[in-house]
């Protein structure tokens, strides 16, 4: 597929977004009926109301709930409650959703509360998810044919190494893509989120693999900073995990393309062994691990030069089978 068709195929999927974003937030703000909800407490919220009640006297069993509580505070906790205010849910928050929701990376910390919303989820999902996976097989088979060009660049000054430059070629992609795609967007994150390294690195590597756990979502809050600072931040993300998942794609479409290449040449070798020697050469891997594979490849090989060097004796003094009478003293090599 080329890029001018790939093009068209993007601005569907951003239309897609859009407007999915547009309709669940009507049909959540819409449909939404006020009444009981969970009120959320987080840990400073249960550190407080410990601190408060030191000079009272509180039975045992609820000082062991407030423990229970702190141990397992690290994501909020909920209480019952009620309440009659109307549900607003920002568009961008809706936006995000929707892109976190067809990635199929979904945190959780944005769900459908109307039965209009569920059922839309179910809707948008049907037909999200494989425009995006389309989307993003083909970017990265593109990304990949960019990645080959360059391979065959190379092969034409190094011809004898083709197989090296692959795994070379591989390499470079990967370590590349993981500097880019991770450790630069955790320093960003270390810096604006306010976590520390790891979890920046965690949270980029749950991301971009779209496992999604939800214990660390960014672009949520924007409450020290403007709203269109807030916009801006949550678009940001948004390039970079759109741009992650397509070369992500690429690496795969890349390991998948050298594993059939890979599969091609032990076929090919296998075909030229004897049973013999077959049986030989496993017992001789099972001992010596990968090295047996080479000891195959070795084999063809001397197998092929042998039948190339007799061919050419062949060729330079045919013998008696391969010439018919002609004059005395000489004879008239047959047509191969």
């Amino acid at each position: 597929m080329k890029w001018k068709k790939l093009l068209p195929l993007f601005l569907v999927f951003m239309a897609f977004l859009f407007f999915g974003a547009w309709i669940f937030k009507t049909l959540e703000e819409t449909y939404y009926v006020p009444g009981e909800v969970k009120i959320s407490r987080d840990l400073e919220d249960i550190i407080v109301a410990i601190a408060r009640q030191v000079n009272v006297s509180v039975p045992e069993e609820e000082v062991r709930a407030h423990i229970e509580a702190v141990r397992t505070g690290r994501l909020p906790i909920s209480t019952n409650g009620t309440t009659t205010e109307p549900y607003h849910m920002d568009y961008f928050d809706a936006w995000f959703f929707c892109i976190t929701f067809i990635t199929t990376i979904g945190y959780g910390y944005i769900t459908p509360r109307t039965v209009g919303g569920k059922l839309f989820c179910i809707v948008y999902a049907f037909l999200g998810i494989p425009v995006t996976l389309i989307m993003l097989t083909a970017i990265g088979r593109k990304l990949g044919d960019t990645n080959r060009w360059v391979e065959k660049k190379v092969q034409k000054k190094l011809p004898n190494h083709p197989g090296r430059i692959r795994v070379v070629t591989i390499l470079i992609v990967v370590l590349t893509s993981v500097g880019i795609f991770f450790f630069v967007p955790a320093i960003i994150f270390t810096i604006v989120e306010g976590w520390n390294f790891l979890d920046s690195l965690y949270y980029c590597f749950i991301t971009l693999s779209t496992v999604g756990f939800g214990d660390f979502v960014s672009s949520v809050n924007h409450q020290s900073s403007t709203y269109f600072g807030f916009v801006l931040y949550k678009v940001i993300v948004f390039l970079w995990i759109i741009v992650g998942l397509c070369f992500l794609a690429a690496v795969f479409d890349l390991i998948q393309e050298w594993l059939k290449g890979l599969k091609t040449k032990v076929n090919r070798n296998m075909k030229d062994l004897s049973v013999d020697q077959f049986g030989h050469l496993v017992s001789r891997m099972h001992v010596e691990g990968g090295k047996g594979l080479g000891k195959i490849t070795d084999i063809t090989k001397r197998k092929k030069e042998r039948a190339r060097q007799s061919l050419s004796r062949k060729n330079k003094n045919p013998d008696e089978e391969t010439a018919t009478d002609g004059t005395a003293g000489s004879y008239i090599p047959q047509e191969w």
